[in-house]
């Protein structure tokens, strides 16, 4: 059977470095009181001291979405693999995880509070990546759990399982309407990316996952962007799973590439595009 290897990190946002929103004051003489939010945004409020039509905030932009926490985490071999969020995600949020076992397409996820796990889009053609989200419910559980699919009640090959689970705030928290557009796709050549999607919501969180069978692949960010990168998932030997969100502010075409230095690609890539709550 060989030796098996699991490795696994998470990231808790809110004890991470918080990032101003920059908003504008009208007057420089504006007295403003400075909170951080729960989930590392600055919050601006005016003091008792503003007076007048010059007074304190101008720009009261709404919150967007928040990507409270991750977990990363791979195993070889095995056909299943249970990860754990650094706490239990809260009721109403989204969980979006991006998986892969690496000899054929997953089963839906179970855990993590979420009653139906839905499938955004994936790829299984080489290294394999797939997306899929689901609601928390009001019974929120740190740890979920993929698992390879039962084809002619076979017994599943032993491979290498890749997850990562990623907790958002601030999206539209009906499992029926939170997506907005998906696609997948594969290919052997440079650069890696996913077919284009059309969005038609105002506002969206994308989620861009890509993997490679060389582990040394997808150096750089995705065009189209600015983007953010998330934790990768690096395999010895195996393989090399990177993903990267943002957001965007009107609906329209989004096609990311990354390019793929690898002698000979082997690449499979996914996009997922979330609604932002109103």
């Amino acid at each position: 059977m060989g030796t098996m290897t699991l490795h696994t990190t998470a990231l808790d946002a809110s004890r991470g470095i918080a990032r101003s929103t920059r908003p504008r004051l009208a007057a420089a003489t504006a007295l403003v009181t400075l909170s951080i939010a729960a989930c590392g945004r600055f919050r601006f409020t005016p003091s008792a001291d503003d007076s007048g039509p010059g007074g304190g905030l101008l720009d009261s932009s709404p919150p967007g979405p928040t990507l409270v926490q991750q977990s990363t985490s791979f195993m070889t071999p095995v056909s299943s693999l249970t990860g754990t969020l650094p706490r239990a995600p809260t009721p109403g949020n989204l969980l979006v995880i991006l998986a892969a076992y690496l000899e054929g397409n997953l089963q839906p996820p179970l855990g993590g509070g979420v009653t139906d796990w839905r499938f955004a889009d994936g790829s299984i053609i080489h290294s394999n990546i797939e997306i899929w989200y689901g609601v928390v419910s009001a019974q929120p559980d740190a740890a979920v759990t993929i698992s390879a699919a039962m084809t002619n009640s076979t017994t599943p090959i032993l491979a290498t399982v890749r997850l990562q689970i990623l907790e958002w705030s601030g999206l539209v928290a009906t499992k029926q309407e939170v997506l907005d557009a998906a696609s997948a796709g594969s290919g052997g050549v440079s650069p890696a990316s996913a077919p284009t999607i059309m969005t038609t919501h105002p506002a969206d969180l994308v989620v861009f996952g890509i993997s490679d069978l060389d582990e040394t692949s997808m150096i750089g960010a995705p065009t189209d962007g600015p983007w953010q990168a998330l934790d990768p998932i690096k395999v010895l030997d195996d393989s090399i799973q990177r993903s990267w969100y943002r957001t965007i502010s009107t609906a329209g075409s989004l096609a990311p590439a990354v390019a793929d230095p690898a002698a000979k690609p082997k690449w499979d890539a996914a996009i997922a595009a979330f609604k932002v709550a109103p």
